[in-house]
């Protein structure tokens, strides 16, 4: 919102704004666009639906959570299959260190 005015009563500052345009609007407006621009972004706002546009915004936004989703299920199940994989190492090396495991011994019988 763009300060139009402001009004000093006694102590006071009265402020006036101007009312809020969107930036399609905002150029219309100016001076400084060129024509051309103007009617090419004319025709192309003519044709917005604004419930359309929302619809796909909205089924956008729920692909993007649910990739968000799977790919922390994702992470989680491969932290848990590190943490699985790592506690499985520590207890065979420790049962190994206590001479409950004991390498297996493959001979061949010719």
């Amino acid at each position: 919102m763009k300060l139009a005015s402001k009004q000093r009563l006694g102590s006071k500052v009265k402020k006036i704004y101007e009312a809020p345009l969107i930036p399609y609007n905002k150029l219309m407006q100016s001076a400084q666009a060129p024509e051309k621009a103007k009617r090419q972004l004319r025709k192309e706002y003519l044709t917005l639906n604004p419930a359309e546009l929302d619809r796909k915004i909205a089924a956008l936004q729920g692909k993007l959570a649910k990739l968000a989703i799977e790919k922390q299920r994702v992470r989680t199940m491969t932290a848990t299959t590190a943490r699985n994989r790592a506690q499985m190492f520590r207890s065979s090396a420790a049962s190994a260190s206590l001479g409950a495991l004991r390498p297996a011994l493959v001979t061949r019988q010719p």
